[in-house]
């Protein structure tokens, strides 16, 4: 439009308060989104670490028990993938049947006592980090943010295309800008969502997580479509199908396949 179909050149009276605001209102939503997103990103982890230190103290019992928290493990974490992250106290039943589990052990020996008191304690520190994960991840913008968001948006592309002439160099650099800033908006929904680089902090720590529990990773397949996960082709992975709609997972269905690429799989 800014080439075909110019404007006169002139500046909206109300131009630069608009940008102004705008600059400031996103400026601040971007970084307390940011700051929300490192907060997640640092508690998965430490739901990551305790997971894999319980697995690790539970080498100490006998093999059958060892076995059973193993099963424990893939089934809690399976579902930390299945729902979405504002949803994550839904993961809450199936770690309470991991604690339960754990705590009717009866040691035998010094040594399986002091492992067992261990992962006790590590779940109860889970147990407060999942508290702090499910109230982070329900504070998002609101609608009524997002309405002032988009209006001043709206005011602010409408303003750089009054500033549009014949000029088409002017009339790039002003597209540009246009575009950048219409590229913020789309950044601070991603931030907003927790879904800014979510293959760096969600995908690859799980996916390394299975591993190291010896179980082979786990993923939607819906995510795998869409190439949203980095996996080496080659390699074995679980993926879940969901016939019915989120959150329904009771048809759900999970196969084990050879991943050669997004929707290129054999199995096995």
């Amino acid at each position: 439009m800014a080439i075909f179909l110019p404007a006169d050149g002139q500046s909206l009276p109300f131009a630069e308060v608009a940008a102004g605001i705008f600059a400031i209102f996103v400026g601040f939503s971007i970084a307390n989104s940011r700051t929300r997103l490192n907060q997640v990103n640092e508690m998965l982890k430490t739901e990551n670490s305790n997971n894999l230190l319980v697995y690790r103290l539970s080498e100490s019992l006998s093999e059958k028990e060892h076995s059973k928290i193993r099963l424990l493990l893939d089934g809690y974490i399976i579902e930390q993938v299945d729902y979405r992250l504002e949803d994550f106290f839904k993961t809450g039943k199936s770690f309470h049947t991991l604690y339960s589990y754990i705590a009717s052990i009866t040691p035998e020996s010094e040594r399986e006592k002091i492992a067992v008191s261990s992962m006790l304690t590590i779940l109860h520190a889970s147990s407060t980090n999942r508290a702090q994960i499910e109230t982070l991840t329900t504070h998002r913008l609101s609608v009524f943010e997002w309405i002032s968001m988009i209006g001043l948006v709206g005011v602010v592309i409408v303003t750089l295309y009054s500033l549009t002439n014949t000029d088409i160099l002017q009339s790039l650099f002003i597209t540009i800008l246009a575009s950048s800033t219409f590229l913020l908006v789309l950044v601070l929904r991603d931030l907003n969502n927790l879904k800014w680089q979510k293959t760096i902090w969600t995908w690859q720590p799980l996916h390394n997580l299975f591993k190291n529990l010896d179980l082979i990773p786990y993923y939607p397949k819906p995510v795998v479509d869409r190439g949203e996960a980095k996996i080496e082709k080659g390699e074995l992975i679980r993926l879940a199908n969901y016939p019915q709609s989120y959150p329904d997972m009771t048809k759900k269905v999970i196969e084990t396949v050879e991943y050669h690429g997004p929707k290129k799989y054999t199995d096995t």
